[in-house]
């Protein structure tokens, strides 16, 4: 027992460092072909399918949508890894022993940094007042989720990385299950093509499997086809753009959550004129971005530069940037908001929060301007929002004598 168990150790280390890795290969490539195809050529790729039979080909169409935009080595490395990690799953999740952990109302499986309830609508806080957050991944394959293995390799056969994912997710919402006994299991996994699979699985269970918005979504080839019970989403326009992705009708609700909502006045006196958020841009457009706001910090503006917690090179904006304040992430967001008078993105959910918090909301239309010429066309919602470009702002926008009180600096 003590090999079983070791080599379980050993093989969930493999497995998450493999995840992980694939992960970046995949995020990389999807971010450079995001705005690389037009929404003609999306809306031809996601079309070319027939309306999905069930949730399992719902899975399986999302899996073929997001392939299509992988180079073949990617996808063949996906494939042999998958091949080769079989065997040591399929050991560490059928050794593996649940928890014995008092029952909950819902779990909210939150495997990101970052991220936290603020996600989840009141609503469902509410009807789930005794929820339970799960950050730590554990599996457990029993005979049920066997029988689903050989199910998924007798339809699925050709595409090995499909069915240890959807596998793979299987054993930890077979954890979960068993281990907590929830009504519900709560999730913000639109982007994962397992998602409708295991609404599948959960419904078997009698459990509900909901997914809440978390980040700013486009049109793209990459949340397709999902199915959930219920699928939070900020406004209708979100649910129009999946339904435009043929998501399953009927799952939809629309309510904001906690993250856009303030309920009290900013009492954060105003410290920069307007707050730069960096995404994950590449040196070029870093650099880029640096001829456009030096002018302007030379002019008088007080300007901030906010890191990501995950992305960016945080040598090269520390070295471009080193006259301009700086922020790290671990100065919260509503914090950051409130002691700005303008946030400025490329794409980010900041934006958005920025204009619910009564702050002025600047686009980046000049670090990647192609990036941006396509925002439009792929259903931004921010650009539907009063909003300013980059390219517009001047020194002479920002009212320097307002700066410390509880005004709006920018006035442009």
């Amino acid at each position: 027992m003590i090999k079983i168990r070791k080599n379980q150790q050993i093989s969930m280390k493999l497995i998450l460092k493999l995840k992980w890795i694939m992960s970046r290969i995949y995020e990389s490539s999807f971010r450079k072909t995001l705005f690389r195809y037009t929404k003609e050529e999306r809306t031809s790729i996601i079309e070319s399918f027939p309306e999905p039979k069930d949730r399992l080909e719902r899975s399986y169409f999302q899996y073929l949508c997001q392939m299509k935009e992988l180079p073949a080595i990617v996808r063949f490395m996906q494939n042999a890894a998958a091949l080769l990690l079989l065997p040591w799953i399929f050991l560490s999740g059928f050794f593996a022993k649940p928890q014995k952990v008092k029952g909950c109302d819902a779990v909210f499986l939150n495997l990101n940094e970052g991220i936290d309830k603020s996600i989840i609508p009141n609503s469902l806080q509410e009807e789930f007042p005794n929820m339970t957050e799960i950050k730590e991944v554990k599996v457990l394959f029993g005979k049920e989720e066997r029988k689903w293995l050989f199910r998924l390799c007798r339809n699925y056969w050709r595409s090995p990385y499909f069915i240890i994912k959807c596998w793979l997710k299987m054993g930890l919402y077979a954890s979960l299950i068993t281990s907590f006994h929830p009504k519900a299991v709560i999730s913000y996994e639109e982007f994962s093509f397992t998602s409708s699979v295991i609404s599948v699985y959960c419904e078997e269970h009698g459990v509900e499997h909901i997914n809440v918005l978390h980040g700013e979504r486009l049109y793209n080839t990459r949340d397709t086809f999902v199915s959930f019970h219920r699928f939070y989403v900020w406004d209708d326009n979100y649910r129009k753009m999946f339904l435009e992705m043929r998501a399953e009708k009927g799952q939809f609700r629309v309510e904001l959550p906690p993250l856009f909502i303030w309920d009290n006045a900013i009492e954060e006196a105003i410290k920069y004129d307007m707050t730069y958020y960096v995404g994950n841009p590449t040196s070029k457009q870093l650099k880029q971005l640096f001829n456009v706001l030096e002018p302007l910090r030379q002019g008088g503006a007080k300007i901030c530069i906010r890191k990501h917690p995950r992305f960016g090179d945080s040598v090269l904006i520390n070295h471009l940037f080193k006259n301009f304040a700086i922020e790290t992430p671990e100065i919260s967001i509503r914090q950051s908001i409130a002691r700005t008078g303008a946030v400025c993105a490329a794409m980010s959910t900041v934006l958005l929060q920025a204009g619910y918090a009564g702050r002025r909301i600047v686009v980046d239309d000049v670090s990647n301007p192609e990036r941006f010429a396509l925002l439009s066309e792929l259903n931004y919602g921010i650009l539907l929002q009063p909003h300013w470009l980059l390219s517009e702002v001047k020194p002479e926008c920002f009212t320097f004598e307002k700066r410390g009180d509880k005004q709006n600096v920018f006035e442009c």
